[in-house]
């Protein structure tokens, strides 16, 4: 049993998938106005183009990751995993669970601040400062290209893996899905 306390995030493991493939495989990503075009996030370098085996290979990068997390999980009371979509834009939410977690009261003006230095607009801001992933920014954890284009919304793997693609990333990690709660 582990010491001292432990605290995970995960999200749907296609979303990682997709982020995955964007970040290491497509490279620096292309400037789009997604918000402005309803189509593939990554027009510019279009994903589509990259073989079936890139796609599985980031596929069993996150289900060993996921591997690691339920070893964790299964460590017990010192350990919390919390789940991105369920978190991510809702900061009482998320104080809530680290502050019970924690056995700690978070004072309301502690967590506007923190929530005001890790929100989407200011992480955007020390990431543009880092033309790539592998850059990291020691005062902010931060590492360049974190958010994506759809600003960490859920669900981007849909657009971004090939349709004919998603039945064969589905049934590859079925498995992880079911346990955490993405089927």
């Amino acid at each position: 049993m582990l010491g001292v306390p432990i605290i995970c995030t995960y999200r749907d493991p296609r979303d990682v998938v997709a982020s995955s493939w964007r970040v290491y495989t497509v490279g620096k990503m292309q400037k789009v106005n997604v918000r402005k075009r309803n189509t593939s996030y990554l027009q510019d370098t279009d994903i589509r183009v990259i073989p079936v085996s890139v796609v599985l290979k980031r596929v069993e990068m996150v289900k060993k990751t996921f591997r690691m997390l339920s070893k964790y999980k299964a460590q017990g009371k010192r350990v919390i995993c919390l789940k991105y979509e369920r978190f991510a834009f809702d900061r009482k939410y998320l104080f809530n669970q680290l502050d019970r977690f924690l056995g700690i009261n978070t004072p309301m003006r502690v967590r506007v601040d923190i929530w005001s230095k890790i929100s989407i607009g200011n992480v955007r801001k020390i990431q543009e400062k880092m033309p790539n992933f592998k850059q990291f920014d020691a005062a902010s954890k931060v590492h360049g290209q974190h958010i994506g284009p759809l600003d960490g919304k859920s669900g981007q793997w849909k657009d971004a893996i090939p349709e004919e693609m998603h039945v064969l990333v589905n049934n590859r990690l079925r498995d992880v899905l079911r346990e955490w709660g993405y089927s």
